[in-house]
């Protein structure tokens, strides 16, 4: 199937990734970067470059935004050299990026004004979900739209999820990624368990892997070899257990958020 008039900003580790896997499938895409280098290999792709936002805008029906938070995705949106000042009306943008719930949705009514649609669709998966076509898409948005887009996020995605409206996207990866972090936290203190009780803590990781105290946060922490290994994706996690504790002061039950914050505590001691 092939895609026209599609476009993607945000070319970095797991956004570079959603773009070379849909131009791998045939979507005929815009891309454009702040650093026009970055640009290179989705052109050798057959990825076309545009010079700024707007004119990505301007050529494209669905744009899709994977960049680092807020204020970047306010950065490459809004502003006289922004998508919306481009887009024609009718065109919907897809955010990817992982911010705020209000933020979308204040973005989306900033979007209605220029006659554009704008949905949060956050992604699961990282740059090799993202080349295998086998990531996750949480999707806020009226049903309409997201079968709209669900088409272009088939091309890189297997599990396609409409939460609700405009924000319920959001609210589910920062519940997602909270519970990731929760669970590196419960690992890391078990593994503590296991050492002091005279195990040893990496064959009893090992065997806890394949065994009921499976799962993926386990499997992170292994990977990293050493919590202080995973200061990268422990400053994103931080991001979003911090967005989730902010957005749940009101929720009856602390606890996902307090654990998951004590993973931050960790990773900070273990880089010490």
């Amino acid at each position: 199937m092939t895609f026209q008039n599609a476009g993607f900003i945000g070319l970095g580790d797991q956004g570079g990734g959603i773009a070379e896997r849909m131009l791998s499938q045939g979507v005929k895409l815009r891309v454009w970067a702040r650093r026009p280098e970055a640009l290179e290999p989705f052109v050798a792709l057959g990825g076309t470059a545009c010079p700024d936002p707007k004119s990505l805008g301007a050529a494209c029906d669905q744009v899709g935004v994977c960049v680092v938070d807020e204020a970047g995705v306010r950065a490459v949106l809004d502003g006289p050299n922004g998508v919306f000042a481009g887009m024609k009306p009718g065109g919907v943008i897809a955010i990817h990026s992982t911010i705020s719930p209000e933020a979308c949705r204040d973005l989306s009514k900033i979007a209605a004004g220029h006659g554009l649609t704008l949905i949060d669709a956050p992604v699961s998966g990282g740059r090799k979900g993202a080349l295998a076509g086998t990531m996750s898409v949480m999707i806020g948005a009226d049903h309409q739209v997201a079968e709209r887009c669900r088409p272009l996020f088939s091309t890189f995605a297997t599990t396609i999820v409409r939460l609700g409206p405009v924000g319920s996207g959001q609210v589910a990866k920062l519940v997602n990624n909270t519970m990731t972090a929760a669970n590196m936290a419960l690992v890391h203190v078990a593994r503590g368990y296991a050492e002091e009780l005279g195990l040893d803590p990496v064959a009893f990781l090992d065997l806890a892997s394949v065994s009921g105290g499976r799962s993926h946060g386990l499997n992170l922490y292994v990977n990293a070899g050493h919590l202080g290994n995973f200061q990268h994706a422990a400053k994103m996690l931080r991001k979003d257990v911090g967005l989730l504790t902010a957005l749940a002061g009101n929720c009856a039950d602390q606890t996902l958020v307090e654990v998951a914050n004590r993973f931050n505590t960790y990773a900070d001691e273990a880089a010490t």
